[in-house]
């Protein structure tokens, strides 16, 4: 149970990451266009 846990809190997180990064880097592009 422990394992499976870690793996979706780990799996959670990278999720979380990408979309941050993915705002970030919609932003930049915006920013460029102006």
């Amino acid at each position: 149970m422990g394992a499976w846990l870690l793996l979706i809190l780990i799996a959670l997180a990278a999720g979380f990451v990408i979309a941050l990064v993915a705002v970030g880097i919609k932003l930049l592009l915006e920013k460029r266009k102006r």
